[in-house]
């Protein structure tokens, strides 16, 4: 998966380019050369434009992954409540559907492989 810092930073270089190329048409409009001042302009705004097309798919992958970091995060934490209940209660859980069904289905099946991460844990003190 691409990096969104590589898209930032080619964001930034066209941006300089751009620069560069508006240096190069108001020299040429000072000169008085029309056609590379003409050419100047339209690279300029064809290089603003590329970078602002890079800056917003970057924007747009950053959004994606911090989603992905996101639901992973509440997968955990799910995993973590869920891990309380008994098999059952899992069960019952697992049956319906969406993130709480999915992290009930990890527990059991952590259970069945013999995980002791996912053993039932006893809250009512039988001591």
């Amino acid at each position: 998966m691409p990096n969104h810092h590589l898209s930032r930073a080619l964001m930034w270089l066209f941006v300089i380019l751009a620069i560069a190329w508006l240096v190069v048409a108001v020299r040429a409009a000072q000169l008085g050369d029309t056609g590379v001042m003409a050419s100047g302009f339209l690279g300029t705004v064809a290089l603003l434009g590329v970078a602002a097309w890079i800056g917003i798919r970057g924007a747009r992958l950053k959004a994606r992954q911090q989603a992905a970091q996101a639901r992973h995060a509440a997968r955990m934490i799910l995993v973590a409540e869920l891990g309380k209940h008994d098999d059952t209660t899992l069960q019952r859980i697992a049956s319906s559907s969406g993130p709480a069904a999915e992290a009930a289905l990890m527990i059991l099946q952590g259970r069945h492989l013999g995980n002791p991460a996912g053993s039932p844990r006893h809250t009512s003190p039988e001591s």
